[in-house]
């Protein structure tokens, strides 16, 4: 149950990042700036021309697109930290099972009674099946391509999204044929 509430809010975050910053369309809103002009694809400067047509006019008038040195430290350090976290929490939880499996040991020795088997031995942790393998590289592919899709990138980037939704479609099949072999 603990899974499926991390996956919703993954998920739900995802989402939102997507909506607030893949599909803002600053250019033409903001600036007042003709169809034309919006549609240029040259990230250095946009160009607004002027009726005199005096080229210091226009330089006055560019439009460039420079995040700040500030933006661009935070998004560094929360997207470090964001992987930093997420490749910790499972070595803490793993670190603290151990713990708590030592501390059984321990007491049991205090104790004088006879340790079980099972405490010795490493526990097996059983695999993740096709399908759960295949929700969530089907999950993976769709939100890259759709994080690419919106990023409007002049190649077709977002097809990077359909390797992952592939293989995951693959594992899918895959649990549908080990069911039905099973089942017989």
């Amino acid at each position: 149950m603990k899974n499926k509430k991390f996956y919703l809010v993954a998920f739900l975050l995802s989402f939102l990042t997507v909506c607030m910053y893949g599909f803002t369309d600053s250019i033409s809103t903001s600036q007042d700036l003709s169809t034309e002009i919006a549609n240029k694809q040259d990230n250095k400067s946009l160009e607004v021309s002027n009726s005199k047509g005096n080229p210091s006019d226009a330089e006055e008038n560019s439009v460039t697109f420079k995040p700040s040195a500030t933006n661009i430290t935070i998004w560094i350090f929360m997207s470090w930290s964001f992987f930093l976290i997420l490749i910790s929490i499972p070595f803490y939880f793993n670190h603290k099972r151990i713990k708590e499996r030592q501390s059984i040991i321990k007491n049991l020795i205090e104790k004088g009674h006879e340790i079980p088997k099972e405490l010795l031995t490493r526990p097996s942790v059983p695999g993740r099946s096709d399908f759960h393998k295949g929700v969530i590289l089907i999950s993976l592919g769709l939100s890259v391509a759709i994080v690419l899709w919106s990023l409007e990138i002049k190649n077709n980037f977002w097809t990077i999204g359909l390797i992952p939704f592939l293989i995951g479609i693959a594992y899918l099949i895959s649990f549908k044929l080990d069911k039905a072999k099973n089942d017989i």
